[in-house]
């Protein structure tokens, strides 16, 4: 196991990203020269709650947004951090994500996007597109687990740079750059 500072607070927080997956090393060496930059966090599929734990611990100074189909989990969330808000929506949906932005309290725009949520293509396909705009420049996107059903790394209507991480379990990770 890693002893990065994003992989011990994962530990600590007991998200899958730090044990199963194996992704904060990689997020850790991506993320850490944007400690102070990024204030605003946005993660969809929540669980329960310790990925968005460990964001609000990594990012200090950022407001922590996490989305979720399931309400028991968003209440659950809801009861995290005083800055970890947490709203019930489905990801898989540009409508129910467009209709989320447009009463989205405080921001509409992200600093960094993790979709962690049903692992679909559609549905990944439909976040990214939907949720894109939303990315401030200098802004990273991450999507998670994206091979579940072989999900296409360069969406035609995207041509932007990105990376793919492969974690010792299997999971890959998409990164997409806005601007950088």
């Amino acid at each position: 196991m890693s002893d990065d500072f994003l992989s011990r607070l994962g530990l600590e927080c007991g998200t899958d990203k730090a044990t199963w997956h194996e992704y904060t090393p990689f997020y850790d060496k991506l993320l850490s020269g944007k400690l102070a930059e990024y204030t605003k966090i946005l993660e969809l599929g929540i669980y329960r709650g310790e990925s968005l734990r460990m964001w609000q611990e990594y990012f200090d100074k950022a407001k922590v947004t996490g989305l979720d189909w399931d309400q028991s989990v968003v209440d659950a969330a809801r009861q995290l951090d005083p800055h970890i808000s947490a709203f019930q929506v489905d990801c898989g949906s540009a409508q129910a994500l467009n209709a989320w932005l447009t009463r989205a309290p405080a921001f509409p725009e992200f600093d960094l996007i993790v979709d962690d949520a049903s692992h679909k293509k559609a549905h990944q396909t439909t976040a990214l597109r939907t949720l894109w705009p939303h990315l401030n420049v200098g802004g990273t996107y991450i999507v998670e687990d994206a091979e579940v059903e072989g999900f296409h790394l360069d969406p035609p209507d995207m041509g932007v740079p990105h990376c793919v991480f492969r974690a010792k379990s299997g999971g890959v990770s998409v990164c997409y750059f806005k601007g950088w």
